[in-house]
């Protein structure tokens, strides 16, 4: 069995689980070698996809998942996809409870089916990827890391379907034994790849329900790849959120293997375009509205960069792509899309759009704005500052607001809302240098 490749370790998180079809599709882009796969819940699901290499398979399977897919429900109870109770299925939702308690948890058989109709046995022993799960003996009350070649002939697909019998399903049997999902052990199964002799690991975290435990990563490469965005539930199965989710998982893996660049968002580099917006930096303009922002004065022994910095939020002063975070600051400030691939000059032009955009508005509003709505719009911010709300709560992007208090706010109240509106929203600040900056940067590569 070969370890040269990486074994690809998938964690549990239900509907989530598509996120991992979506790093398996990248990292075949990038022909990263995988010689084994170790998974655990939905992540062993997959798992059994991968390592029988069906790709068309976990395509389909993923398409169409809905809650259904995984456990016998009867249909007035699912309302687009979804179960939902109501007075007219209520009668309904008894006799299902009923059920339920009878057969000590719900019915897997449609999972099952998935299983058998997608998996053969006698291909995953064959192809040469090495294939573990994780599961839970309800018999011995044992966590059971098992690898393919360690499970009894005719019981893979059982193995799999253990490892992802979520608790308030009923409990899968193999040669009389009872087994549910590997979560209330160790939800991402990093130990049990590296155990297995594995020292190049990739592993993918859903943030799914579970045990999660600290990967001891002494003496092994590992890449982790995890949601950079927390979209959805284990039990999620909005056909729009499965898409962005798998999608996600996508734009995550080009990103941890360096083909993107961003702290919020996932940019195609363009070194043209970095180049002329670093010369921009250096100006002396440029400095001098830097120190403005700071609101202290310039410092002649400090590199130009080292003030820039000191504009982004805390968390991002550090990384070496300095005009990329820039970038990823404003888009935040205007709440730009974020599960999506953008070239640099694509997102730029997406950047001016969107504060062209409040700039219309905040000039309308400088216009008609009453006293007493300008003192409605104080309390919003106020509001907002002291209740913490994060972006998708707001009704206006924090570039808004910044402009509200820059353009149409009486001078004197201005720093106090300034500090609060950066204070919550750290990525503003740097968001006013750079839309200043591409004011003045031609995109065109012919310059």
């Amino acid at each position: 069995m070969s370890k040269d490749g990486y074994c690809l370790v998938l964690g549990g998180g239900g509907a989530k689980g598509v996120y991992h079809a979506g790093v398996w599709q990248a990292l075949r882009e990038l022909r990263v070698p995988v010689s084994a796969v170790v998974g655990n819940s939905v992540g062993a699901l997959v798992a059994g996809f991968i390592a029988q290499k069906n790709i068309k398979g976990l395509d389909s399977v993923m398409e169409n998942l809905g809650l259904t897919d995984l456990v016998s429900i009867p249909e007035k109870l699912v309302i687009d996809g979804e179960f939902k109770l109501t007075r007219s299925n209520f009668k309904e939702f008894i006799s299902f409870r009923k059920q339920i308690f009878e057969k000590k948890g719900l019915d897997t058989s449609p999972l099952k089916k998935i299983l058998n109709n997608h998996l053969d046995e006698f291909k995953l022993r064959s192809l040469g990827i090495d294939l573990g799960v994780v599961t839970y003996s309800l018999s011995s009350f044992k966590p059971i890391e098992i690898f393919i070649d360690q499970m009894p002939e005719g019981t893979v697909l059982d193995y799999l379907l253990a490892s992802a019998t979520l608790p308030g399903f009923s409990a899968t049997e193999i040669n009389e034994k009872k087994y549910i999902d590997g979560g209330v052990h160790d939800n991402i199964p990093f130990a049990m790849a590296k155990n297995r002799g594995y020292k190049r690991i990739i592993v993918s975290d859903i943030s799914g329900l579970g045990i999660k435990r600290r990967p001891e990563i002494a003496g092994v490469t590992t890449v982790y790849i995890k949601n950079s965005i927390d979209m959805g539930g284990v039990l999620d199965f909005n056909r729009s959120f499965l898409k962005q989710y798998r999608y996600l998982g996508y734009l995550d893996t080009l990103k941890a293997f360096g083909k993107l660049y961003g702290h919020s968002y996932f940019i195609e580099p363009d070194n043209g375009i970095v180049i002329k917006i670093e010369k921009k930096l250096e100006t002396a303009a440029v400095k001098k509205m830097v120190n403005s922002l700071l609101g202290k004065k310039a410092d002649k022994n400090q590199q130009p960069d080292m003030s820039v910095r000191q504009l982004l939020p805390q968390k991002m002063r550090c990384s070496k792509d300095l005009v990329y975070s820039l970038a990823d600051c404003a888009a935040s400030a205007l709440i730009i899309e974020r599960v999506k691939l953008y070239r640099f000059e694509d997102l730029i032009k997406e950047i001016e759009l969107k504060a062209a955009n409040v700039d219309f508005r905040i000039k309308k509003l400088k216009k008609a704005i009453t006293g007493r709505e300008l003192r409605s719009l104080i309390r919003q911010i106020k509001k907002i500052s002291k209740q913490g709300i994060g972006l998708s709560d707001i009704q206006n992007c924090p570039w808004f607001y910044y402009r509200i208090v820059s353009d149409i706010v009486p001078e004197p109240l201005r720093p106090v809302l300034f500090s609060s509106i950066t204070a919550l929203y750290p990525e503003t600040a740097s968001s006013v240098l750079f839309l200043k900056i591409i004011k003045n940067v031609n995109l065109s590569r012919d310059n």
